[in-house]
Protein backbone atom coordinates (compact mmCIF):
# COMPACT_ATOMS: atom_id res chain seq x y z
CA UNK A 1 0.00 0.00 0.00
CA UNK A 2 1.47 3.35 -1.07
CA UNK A 3 0.29 5.99 1.42
CA UNK A 4 -0.10 9.54 0.12
CA UNK A 5 -1.65 11.29 3.18
CA UNK A 6 -1.70 10.40 6.89
CA UNK A 7 -3.73 12.09 9.61
CA UNK A 8 -4.12 11.25 13.29
CA UNK A 9 -6.93 12.17 15.65
CA UNK A 10 -7.02 11.72 19.41
CA UNK A 11 -7.29 7.94 19.18
CA UNK A 12 -7.76 7.13 15.49
CA UNK A 13 -5.79 7.32 12.25
CA UNK A 14 -6.72 7.70 8.59
CA UNK A 15 -4.70 7.43 5.39
CA UNK A 16 -5.30 8.14 1.71
CA UNK A 17 -3.47 5.79 -0.64
CA UNK A 18 -1.93 6.57 -4.00
CA UNK A 19 -4.94 4.99 -5.71
CA UNK A 20 -7.38 7.26 -3.78
CA UNK A 21 -8.58 4.73 -1.22
CA UNK A 22 -9.12 5.71 2.42
CA UNK A 23 -8.38 3.44 5.35
CA UNK A 24 -9.18 4.22 9.00
CA UNK A 25 -8.50 2.46 12.27
CA UNK A 26 -8.51 3.08 16.01
CA UNK A 27 -11.15 4.13 18.52
CA UNK A 28 -14.59 4.60 16.96
CA UNK A 29 -16.94 5.60 19.80
CA UNK A 30 -18.48 8.44 17.76
CA UNK A 31 -18.32 6.78 14.32
CA UNK A 32 -15.28 8.86 13.35
CA UNK A 33 -13.87 6.01 11.27
CA UNK A 34 -16.69 6.49 8.75
CA UNK A 35 -17.54 2.80 8.57
CA UNK A 36 -21.21 3.06 9.54
CA UNK A 37 -20.82 1.66 13.05
CA UNK A 38 -19.10 2.36 16.37
CA UNK A 39 -16.85 -0.71 16.52
CA UNK A 40 -13.16 -0.03 17.28
CA UNK A 41 -10.71 -1.31 14.64
CA UNK A 42 -7.16 -2.51 15.30
CA UNK A 43 -6.31 -2.91 11.63
CA UNK A 44 -6.90 -0.49 8.73
CA UNK A 45 -10.41 -0.77 7.28
CA UNK A 46 -11.36 0.71 3.92
CA UNK A 47 -13.92 3.51 3.91
CA UNK A 48 -16.36 3.25 1.01
CA UNK A 49 -16.85 6.44 -1.01
CA UNK A 50 -18.18 5.09 -4.29
CA UNK A 51 -18.13 7.48 -7.21
CA UNK A 52 -15.60 9.92 -5.72
CA UNK A 53 -11.86 10.42 -6.04
CA UNK A 54 -10.50 10.91 -2.52
CA UNK A 55 -7.65 13.39 -2.32
CA UNK A 56 -7.10 14.33 1.33
CA UNK A 57 -8.05 13.43 4.90
CA UNK A 58 -7.91 15.35 8.18
CA UNK A 59 -8.59 13.87 11.60
CA UNK A 60 -9.68 15.99 14.52
CA UNK A 61 -10.10 15.11 18.16
CA UNK A 62 -13.27 13.01 17.59
CA UNK A 63 -13.98 13.45 13.86
CA UNK A 64 -12.59 12.79 10.38
CA UNK A 65 -12.98 14.89 7.23
CA UNK A 66 -12.44 13.67 3.68
CA UNK A 67 -11.81 15.85 0.65
CA UNK A 68 -13.11 14.26 -2.54
CA UNK A 69 -13.55 15.19 -6.17
CA UNK A 70 -16.59 14.17 -8.13
CA UNK A 71 -15.68 12.33 -11.33
CA UNK A 72 -18.22 14.38 -13.32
Amino acid sequence: MHVKVVSCGARHTAVVTGDSKVFCWGWNKYGQLGLGDVIDRNIPSQVSMDGHVLTNVACGWWHTLLLAESPT
